[in-house]
């Protein structure tokens, strides 16, 4: 069952473009929020980060631009400040000098043809994640190592290699998870330039040591943007993305441009224990998984719940022409439930749900054991052209959804689940989401109670700010 908005059905209509806006050039900004609608939560006292990129002329993909945090900052005293800031990259600093693109980057290539891309690096924009590890606040983006930030200033610091022992061909994930109950983040990175591609898995201790684990070869070049971590395992769905490298390493295509999909090699499932050792490997039908939603061990089974799509062009599609695109793809994806067995090396798997939702999150003190709710941006039917435009809760053990539509030209963004500081249940909590006005081309930050998410916002905090696309995020609460 699905409960929303009595007014909003099926048949409701969208604007054209409710991303308009959503690509618009943004400026830097420290202000103080005045237009708040309804009353803040007691209890709610943090800082919701943010990361996405900013999109001038230049970039040709959606998931290219300079990495900007946004920081909105709910004080004791309920004044609500509200920052955005570029991350000063390597690549962000030299172009603002120059005034010009000097870099190519993940689904761009440099204007001048292949001899200015040929055998050159994609820059690292650190634009995908913002993550607290180790006693810091990191921006990452699976190209490079994280960039610290400064959680105060939103200040860039140092580039982390952890005292090297982080290769520089190896990158570090945007999507780390972390074990609530040891405070160790596991994470993972594709290593680039041996003999075949590896992804390298890894432990960072909470001061801040790094521990390597194991390795797991994906032969031909492939691409693994998250994945699932249960209390014994390191599960990643491993998509038939193969890249026809020298049309990249000669300039010819980007690094996305020169994906191919091969649906006849099937998707790869590889577990590596959190203890290190062999990987195991499985195979099943090809699909894509950009996100996982959480993984848990039950028995000699590792459960894993994913929001995947039938193909890559679904997501690839999209995200190529993403100025123009009606975005109905990559709203075509529904969330999928796979009973993996290492020992027999036995998959089954179930879709949970058929509405389109991506983006997942969980309350994360549930991280690794199983959480029963999950919260995402969702449109209310597969196929639904536009941006996502609401929020869905799903049941995972009773299989009810919740949804609330923030109306036609309005874009939801990754849902931030934020627990009450006496929270007494899973779900006892609020969610706080990042939307898009296409008319008046600003963001809201909606806060929903996380029990009822259908009886829409129980306070509205609205920015004169555009803050634009952003990715993925964390909530800090202030400390007591």
């Amino acid at each position: 069952m699905v409960a929303h908005q009595a007014e909003v059905d099926s048949a409701s209509k969208r604007g054209p473009k409710n991303w308009d806006g959503l690509f618009d050039p943004l400026v830097e900004c420290d202000v103080v929020v005045e237009d708040v609608e309804g009353k803040l939560p007691e209890g709610l006292t943090g800082t919701l980060y943010r990361n996405g990129p900013v999109r001038g002329s230049h970039p040709s993909s959606f998931f290219d631009g300079d990495g900007m945090i946004r920081a909105l900052e709910i004080g004791a005293d309920r004044t609500v400040r509200y920052r955005q800031r570029f991350i000063r990259t390597e690549k962000y600093l030299a172009e603002q000098s120059a005034g010009r693109p000097l870099r190519r980057t993940a689904g761009t290539n440099l204007p001048g043809g292949f001899l200015r891309n040929m055998f050159r690096v994609p820059a690292h924009e650190a634009n995908t994640s913002v993550y607290d590890f180790g006693g810091a606040l990191w921006a990452l983006e699976e190209g490079g190592h994280p960039y610290e930030i400064d959680p105060r200033s939103l200040d860039t610091g140092r580039l982390n290699d952890f005292g090297g022992s982080l290769s520089a061909r190896t990158a570090f994930t945007a999507h780390p998870h972390m074990d609530p109950s040891s405070g160790d983040t596991y994470a993972f990175g594709l290593h680039f330039g041996g003999p075949q591609q590896e992804l390298k898995t890894f432990r960072v201790d909470p001061s801040g040591g790094f521990h390597p684990i194991g390795s797991i070869a994906l032969g031909n070049a492939s691409f693994v943007h998250d994945y699932g971590l249960s209390e014994q395992w390191m599960v990643f769905m491993v998509p038939p993305i193969i890249g026809r490298m020298m049309r990249f390493l000669l300039g010819f295509d980007s690094f996305f441009g020169a994906i191919d999909w091969r649906p006849e090699l099937g998707t790869k499932v590889a577990l590596m224990r959190r203890s290190g050792g062999e990987p195991v490997i499985l195979e099943t039908d090809a699909f894509m998984a950009g996100h996982v939603v959480g993984a848990w061990d039950e028995g000699d089974e590792v459960i894993v719940d994913t929001c995947q799509l039938e193909n890559w062009s679904q997501m690839g599609g999209p995200a190529a022409d993403f100025r123009n695109s009606d975005w109905a793809g990559f709203g075509a994806s529904s969330v999928w439930r796979y009973r993996i067995d290492p020992k027999s090396q036995r998959l089954r798997k179930e879709r949970i749900s058929d509405m389109p939702a991506e983006f997942p999150e969980i309350n994360r003190l549930h991280e690794c054991r199983g959480a029963r709710y999950s919260y995402y941006a969702s449109n209310r039917f597969a196929g639904d052209g536009g941006f996502f435009r609401g929020v869905l809760k799903l049941d995972g053990e009773g299989g009810d959804s919740r949804y609330y539509d923030f109306g036609d030209n309005k874009v939801s963004l990754q849902p931030t689940f934020v627990a009450r500081p006496d929270s007494r249940g899973e779900d006892d909590g609020w969610i706080m989401t990042v939307v898009h006005d296409a008319d008046s081309r600003s963001t809201e930050i909606p806060i929903l109670d996380a029990r009822a998410i259908e009886d829409g916002p129980v306070c509205t905090i609205r920015l004169q700010q555009n803050a634009g696309t952003t990715f993925h995020g964390c909530w800090i609460p202030t400390p007591a």
